[in-house]
């Protein structure tokens, strides 16, 4: 939106008849079909209201000659066909998993059996033995009791001697059987690490087996834009990565592979997580399949895929080098001699709008509301963070600031004046608005300069 007035002395001059101006407007974003408006004066509500003139916006570069582009050989690109690499892989893909180690078994050592003494409680006779019988006869017959469990004890203790020289053995044999587990665990840990690594490679052939197809798409894309003349591209190589990414679909994944793969993938994440979680398993596999696009991790490996036709390479890179010659020739690379603007011809003075919300239905605007707050050189608009403009809001018949905006949009409302102090205000609110909105604008004072940085970095 912009304001063109003309003045002899202080008289505003209206346009004369059948004369026309021509306006170019810069701007970093152009878009097509935007039309311009012009305001229908004497509403009684005091709004502005824009009327479509039907007179376009064109888009005009400064640059007047024809746009090189990238001339490739057609029958080449079109003979061009890639060999699959991981193909034998992928078909004789067979998980073995490595079997784990045994654990040593720790040898215990034997308890030591209990020596019966005489004095023992239990070798003692009760009170009505002891009164009838003499010293000689009741030791006697302690004695009875007493070389059972001795002869008992003899036994056992031949028995403890046999397991006590059993554990000494096995003890020193455990130190070495140790030190052989922990070598076999390093095996084994390697062998899992290697066919967590097996298992990614047979996840790169299964999306390699899918990209084989999408390639042959992407290539189909180069080709058309070479008969339209509007191949530009300096990579045609990521170019054909990026087409492809765009096309990539789990159904493109084929369906015996994957669930070959999926098994395979349950089966050692259930190993990992067992035994080795500190490896990272999903460092070298994933079982996500949401992510549609291939695996940035293969790009690379694509890449290269495609960089094995020496003749296509070659080629590839004569026609870039070609088109930076003819580029450089033309002085596209200097942004004076290629910038675009919005231009048209124009009948009338004033107050001129190239209205972006022509095309919202009415259920997509909302209606913004602001109170009239009491200030001098007041100022309050909007601006659309999404295509970088900023918009006047009018103080409407009902004596608020009002305005009609697209919803679910990132807008900045911003009111700036001087109180009666003539000190500068200002207030700046962040709204993303689903409905109509009333909002209340909470003023600062603030230097001439924080007002300008403030607008400055929005």
């Amino acid at each position: 939106m912009y304001k063109l007035t003309a003045y002899n002395t202080d008289v505003e001059l209206m346009m004369k008849e059948n004369i026309e101006y021509t306006v170019q407007i810069n701007n970093s974003s152009v878009k097509n079909d935007m039309k311009v408006y012009a305001p229908v004066s004497n509403n009684p509500d005091g709004l502005v209201r824009w009327e479509n003139t039907n007179q376009p916006f064109q888009k005009v570069s400064t640059f007047k000659g024809e746009v090189p582009y990238l001339r490739l050989d057609a029958e080449l690109i079109k003979n061009w066909h890639l060999q699959n690499e991981m193909d034998s892989f992928l078909r004789n893909y067979v998980l073995q998993l490595p079997v784990r180690p045994a654990y040593p078994k720790k040898p215990y050592k034997p308890s030591k059996p209990y020596e019966p003494k005489f004095t023992d409680a239990k070798y003692k006779l009760p009170l009505f033995q002891r009164m009838f019988l003499s010293k000689e006869k009741r030791e006697k017959l302690m004695h009875v009791q007493f070389d059972k469990d001795a002869e008992a004890y003899k036994k056992q203790q031949e028995k403890y001697e046999l397991k006590l020289t059993q554990y000494k053995s096995d003890t020193a044999i455990l130190k070495s059987r140790m030190a052989q587990y922990e070598k076999s665990f390093l095996v084994y840990r390697d062998s899992v690490v290697s066919k967590v690594r097996e298992l990614d490679s047979f996840r790169l052939a299964l999306y390699e087996n899918a990209f084989m197809r999408s390639f042959e798409v992407a290539k189909n894309s180069i080709l058309f834009r070479l008969q339209n003349k509007s191949l530009y591209t300096y990579d045609v190589f990521s170019d054909i990565l990026f087409q492809c990414n765009r096309m990539a679909r789990l159904k493109d994944l084929d369906r015996y592979y994957l669930d070959i793969y999926s098994s395979a993938y349950k089966k050692l994440k259930a190993v990992c997580a067992k035994d080795f979680p500190y490896l990272l398993f999903d460092k070298y596999a994933s079982g996500d399949y949401n992510n549609i696009v291939y695996p940035i991790m293969y790009n690379q490996h694509f890449n290269m895929m495609m960089r094995r036709d020496l003749a296509v390479w070659n080629h590839v890179e004569k026609a870039v080098d070609t088109l930076i010659a003819e580029q450089t020739k033309l002085g596209m690379f200097n942004p004076s001699n290629f910038k675009v603007f919005y231009q048209a011809s124009l009948s009338n003075f004033g107050w001129i709008n190239c209205d972006r919300f022509y095309n919202y239905k009415p259920d997509e605007i909302f209606t913004l509301q602001i109170p009239n707050y009491n200030l001098k050189d007041k100022n309050v608009f909007a601006v659309m963070k999404d295509m970088n403009s900023q918009i006047s809001i009018p103080l409407s018949m009902n004596g608020k600031h009002t305005i009609r905006l697209p919803k679910n949009k990132q807008i900045i409302v911003v009111a700036i004046g001087l109180d009666n102090q003539s000190t500068p205000l200002y207030a700046k609110q962040e709204i993303n608005a689903k409905g109509d909105m009333d909002v209340e604008l909470k003023f600062k004072a603030a230097k001439l300069s924080e007002i300008k940085e403030m607008i400055r970095s929005i």
